[in-house]
């Protein structure tokens, strides 16, 4: 799973599109002899759980900072997505049985018995919701994730301009960082990355200069951004891939059926 998961970003750091995230389900599911249906739910549930750390992040924010209204607008949309998507999965987890029954029922219906069993294979894959000690677990695991993150900003902004700002600025750059990240574009977020910095920087009013923000989303980055590369070829080499032909894995993801 480690090899896969370095592989993944390794295709996100040269690719644009995010496809990574699929190309790391779909040689596990390979790997594991899983369907490929249950590989991809899990890029579902992985990216449920981003957002969860990003609405948690947006709290802070809000309750730390002036928020602009289209800032207030996309972390409520934020949550409410959070909400609306774990509900989503515990409904489907609680009623795998009768999805079933229901797919089976429209079997001779093949357009409608794929996106049936499509929707089926997620609902198995959710069925770890319904173990709520698992899902507190993983819940107190993201938000510790999360807040490393968080510290870590705000280690390098006390380094680049020492303020009583600085938790607010670590706070609202990892916020938009965050969304920067979840939204497929450009390989490895470059530049993406770069500019949600400086919005965020904007944001807290501490009177931070786009220099500062520059500064702040290169040493934040780019370290990251060349380890995952290194580990990305390791895991390549090790599991006997080309990078071409991963490429052409993720290309043709869509046209793979379970």
């Amino acid at each position: 799973t480690f090899n896969y998961l370095n592989i993944g970003y390794l295709i996100n750091d040269i690719f644009p599109g995010r496809i990574g995230d699929f190309v790391k389900s779909y040689f596990w599911a390979k790997k594991t002899k899983v369907s490929k249906s249950d590989a991809l739910a899990s890029v579902v549930v992985e990216r449920l759980f981003d957002l969860t750390g990003m609405g948690l992040i947006f709290i802070l924010a809000l309750f730390t900072l002036d928020l602009p209204s289209y800032a207030l607008k996309g972390g409520v949309i934020l949550i409410a997505l959070c909400i609306v998507g774990f509900a989503g999965l515990l409904f489907l987890a609680k009623n795998n049985q009768r999805l079933s029954l229901i797919r089976d029922k429209y079997i001779a219906k093949k357009t409608l018995s794929w996106i049936l069993n499509k929707i089926n294979k997620l609902s198995i894959y959710s069925a770890f919701l319904t173990d709520l000690k698992l899902t507190f677990s993983l819940f107190l695991l993201t938000v510790l994730v999360w807040f490393i993150y968080l510290f870590s900003g705000f280690l390098i902004i006390e380094n680049l301009h020492p303020s009583q700002f600085s938790w607010h600025a670590a706070i609202v750059s990892l916020l938009f960082i965050s969304i920067a990240f979840v939204i497929p574009s450009t390989p490895g977020n470059l530049g993406i990355y770069q500019y949600a910095c400086i919005i965020a920087f904007g944001i807290t009013g501490a009177g931070y200069s786009r220099e500062e923000a520059l500064v702040f989303s290169l040493i934040s980055q780019i370290p990251v951004y060349f380890l995952s590369i290194i580990l990305g070829f390791y895991s390549s080499y090790y599991e006997g891939f080309k990078i071409g032909k991963l490429k052409k894995y993720a290309e043709n993801l869509e046209t793979v059926e379970s």
